[in-house]
């Protein structure tokens, strides 16, 4: 009986401490990432990862949004100390005063939800990060919310577990 409990013991605190320290389980609601991530998609966030090596451009972070601490996923864009601009026809951003990356052109349904942006040009601080959803026309995201800090970064998505991806390319997902 004392040995069933211990065993219990240490397993709950192994996996609290995996939870909180190395990586969380995330259910994806909403279309903020289609298609990249399709709602109700079941993913697992590498908290440990992120947190050693850092955060690249590209990366697909969970994180906690500015203001109401909705927990989501978004894609890093503008990293700590460039500026970005945001305009009907895309995004684009620099550092040191040198052109580094532009987003391919928006579509016509995300060119009309401009008229909702609020962050329109935007200098990132050292500890910032400027994030978008892949689906643009429907995510609140960095040009609405402004800067994500580094601190409300929690991860970054690494293993897709539900609904298992399809067999062969074209089927749908079971």
């Amino acid at each position: 009986m004392m040995r069933s409990i211990r065993f219990a013991v240490v397993a709950i605190a192994l996996i609290g401490l995996t939870r909180w320290q190395l990586a969380e389980p995330f259910f994806l609601v909403g279309y903020s990432m289609y298609p990249t991530f399709r709602p109700h998609e079941y993913l697992i966030v590498d908290k440990l990862g992120a947190r050693l090596n850092g955060y690249e451009r590209g990366d697909v972070v969970l994180l906690a949004e500015p203001g109401t601490g909705v927990r989501g996923l978004k894609r890093i864009v503008g990293l700590p100390g460039e500026r970005v601009r945001v305009a009907p026809r895309g995004l684009a951003g620099w550092a040191n005063g040198h052109f580094v990356w532009r987003t391919p052109p928006l579509p016509l349904t995300a060119r009309a939800a401009f008229r909702g942006v609020r962050y329109r040009h935007v200098d990132l601080g050292p500890d910032e990060y400027f994030v978008l959803g892949d689906h643009w026309s429907v995510s609140l995201d960095s040009r609405h919310f402004g800067p994500v800090r580094r601190d409300a970064l929690l991860g970054t998505a690494w293993l897709r577990l539900l609904p298992r991806p399809a067999l062969r390319p074209g089927e749908p997902s079971p």
